[in-house]
């Protein structure tokens, strides 16, 4: 009975290999498929600029995209790499026996004497999957750096009016990777803690040590000062607003919103000090507090005081 057993086996073994030898197969075809069209794409805008005389103009655009993606790529690997080394520096040397620890003290098992190539690997894939993807701001770049001045200025900001059209979209753009960045950066800090051993939902007692609030409050008092450069800059974008009969800044936004986003700049620094001292505390609840009061003068002030003076005031008087 034992040999028509391993003639199964084996028969199954050859089945799986082959069923993965396919689905390799068909994940290479596909992959070269992917690659051969972005060539001809390539190439093709390449022959165009060329027949044109222009190819400089294609190699411009092309470095300026390749040195943008390099860039952030560079700098979320730096971001990334930079926090796990905090976690896995400032890591528990030992967890409890306890069976909601069990994923941590494997962890710490099978990984803690790889953590230098681990956490080196892990940034790579994130830089490249993330990260790379800013190069589809190379226009707006190109802009912001060659832009001129139109000679007019903007009654409202005295400014410019170059500035709008040339340098806000990239800043704006700018300022929204990089609070995306750091959002990603402390989730993956979060799930770096928990596969350590220093995040126990479970536990009766001790569920977050204090390396894991002082890492997250920084982080949060980085993100409150982004956010307060995106408060800064979106007065300008007042400017596109279609909340009138026509585009432009109208009642509301001049009379509230204006002075509601530079309210919204002095609580957001005022938070991120907030956190950046509160990480030397003990306990979440200033934190806490700090967050919920954000949340809600940040949601009354730019979005429901708003609303209602342009649904009851403006609206009825135009």
């Amino acid at each position: 009975m034992k040999i028509p057993d391993d003639l199964s086996m084996r028969r199954r073994g050859r089945g799986n290999k082959r069923r993965i030898g396919m689905a390799a197969v068909f994940g290479v075809i596909l992959l070269l498929l992917s690659v051969f069209k972005g060539l001809s794409v390539f190439y093709t805008d390449f022959l165009w600029f060329d027949s044109v005389h222009l190819s400089t103009v294609w190699s411009g655009v092309l470095f300026t995209k390749l040195a943008l993606g390099a860039i952030s790529v560079v700098a979320f690997f730096v971001l990334v790499w930079l926090n796990l080394w905090v976690v896995d520096r400032f890591a528990p040397h030992s967890v409890s026996v306890a069976p909601e620890d069990e994923l941590a003290r494997r962890y710490q098992t099978f990984v803690r004497p790889r953590a230098g190539k681990f956490r080196a690997g892990v940034s790579v894939l994130i830089a490249l999957f993330t990260g790379a993807g800013f190069y589809v701001n190379w226009s707006q770049w190109m802009l912001f750096r060659n832009g001129g001045n139109f000679g007019v200025k903007d009654p409202q900001f005295h400014m410019d009016n170059s500035f709008f059209v040339f340098k806000l979209p990239f800043i704006t753009s700018l300022l929204s990777w990089m609070f995306y960045a750091i959002v990603l950066v402390l989730i993956v800090s979060l799930v770096g803690h928990f596969l350590q051993g220093a995040i126990r939902p479970q536990a009766a007692s001790n569920r977050i040590t204090s390396i894991v609030k002082t890492h997250v409050s920084v982080l949060l008092g980085v993100l409150a000062l982004i956010k307060a450069a995106q408060y800064y800059f979106d007065r300008y974008r007042l400017d596109f607003s279609n909340r009138g009969v026509v585009t432009g800044a109208n009642y509301t936004d001049v009379k509230f919103l204006l002075p509601a986003y530079m309210l919204l700049v002095g609580i957001s620094i005022l938070a991120g000090l907030v956190f950046f001292v509160g990480s030397r505390r003990r306990g979440w609840s200033l934190p806490t507090i700090t967050v919920a009061l954000w949340a809600v003068v940040s949601v009354l002030v730019a979005s429901v005081i708003p609303l209602a003076v342009q649904k009851f005031s403006v609206v009825p008087a135009e």
